[in-house]
């Protein structure tokens, strides 16, 4: 009987390895699908994420020019202003212009500072002179102060190139 007993056992044994067996690759077969799953999300949350720098991007780039756009004409008319009053000899009126500059320069207007070297970014020629001694062209004077407002230029300095 002993015989017996022990074959029984042995069934019970395999039959239980067998489930078991079917368990484990069930349980292989759902990690796979969840490691899939898991990869795709990473992949879509990652491809979102950009997906929203880049628009976060284009919003801040299409603000800034909206609100370049709306405030460019009233500087360019206050830059007018200061032209109107520059080199003036009255003293009240020399104070009121270095008040308003810095007014502008606090809220971000800036001078361009001119120097011996034509950029055609931030200088416009209005004027060309002749000169033999220079090899390119060089700022030999201004006519008009240039003005920038948060890294764009409101108004180009007019300049007097010498070629």
């Amino acid at each position: 009987m002993e015989n017996q007993e022990d074959i029984v056992k042995t069934e019970q044994t395999q039959t239980s390895f067998a489930c078991d067996g079917e368990k484990l690759e069930a349980t292989g077969a759902e990690l796979y699908e969840m490691r899939s799953e898991l990869s795709a999300l990473r992949d879509l949350f990652s491809r979102r994420l950009m997906n929203d720098k880049q628009k976060n991007e284009l919003i801040h780039t299409l603000t800034a020019g909206a609100n370049f756009a709306c405030i460019e004409p009233f500087l360019y008319d206050l830059i007018m202003l200061l032209d109107r009053i520059d080199g003036a000899e009255d003293e009240l009126v020399q104070s009121v212009r270095d008040e308003l500059m810095e007014i502008l320069e606090r809220r971000g207007v800036e001078e361009i500072h001119v120097t011996d070297e034509f950029d055609p970014r931030l200088h416009k020629a209005v004027r060309v002179t002749e000169s033999g001694e220079v090899a390119s062209l060089r700022v030999a004077g201004v006519v008009r102060r240039g003005y920038t407002f948060a890294g764009r230029v409101v108004r180009p300095a007019e300049v007097i190139v010498s070629k």
